[in-house]
């Protein structure tokens, strides 16, 4: 195995878990603020004070533009020969949780019955813990197998056959409760 830039970083499990207390802290935060709505922590102040030029995209091509970003993060961190670089590749990697984690949510609370709101996001974590484990065995021997550059050049082409994947998808507008932007 050849030494990387990457370190630490690059291992799943801590990805994993500073993705999960930041969760928790932007829950109670966002907890917080919701019982002031004049609070800067509050939801409704912020949809209130933000544009929204943003969500005129649609989900979907906010998704996207999302994946697009991950492509460029895998992209630069398959290429980084300096911890620099690296850093350039894990800023493209935060805007992509940027673009994509709160609309991911919002999908979720919108297409759940109010009764099942936490059943939903309970599945939808289950299913995303299995698909980041099962993305970390494949990673890992990609790793151990040829090299990190290969792992992120796997990582870009699955985002980039994701984001493929959205872009030809057409949803049933007979659908019922279908409220999906494109």
């Amino acid at each position: 195995m050849q030494p990387t830039a990457l370190g630490a970083a690059a291992d799943p499990a801590f990805v994993n878990r500073a993705r999960s207390i930041l969760r928790s802290n932007l829950f109670a935060w966002r907890a917080l603020g919701d019982r002031n709505p004049e609070s800067p922590a509050s939801t409704k102040g912020i949809y209130r004070k933000f544009p929204r030029g943003i969500w005129v995209l649609g989900f979907v091509s906010m998704l996207v533009f999302g994946l697009g970003v991950l492509v460029a993060a895998n992209v630069v961190l398959a290429m980084a020969a300096s911890p620099w670089i690296a850093f350039l590749g894990a800023a493209f990697w935060g805007l992509h949780m940027a673009f994509t984690q709160g609309l991911l949510s919002k999908m979720i609370a919108d297409t759940a019955p109010p009764e099942l709101r936490g059943t939903a996001f309970g599945v939808f974590n289950l299913a995303s813990s299995g698909a980041l484990l099962l993305a970390s065995v494949i990673a890992g021997s990609l790793w151990s197998a040829f090299s990190a550059s290969a792992t992120f050049v796997a990582g870009a082409s699955f985002a980039a056959l994701a984001a493929m994947g959205l872009l030809l998808y057409r949803p049933n507008p007979q659908a019922e409760g279908h409220t999906a932007k494109r």
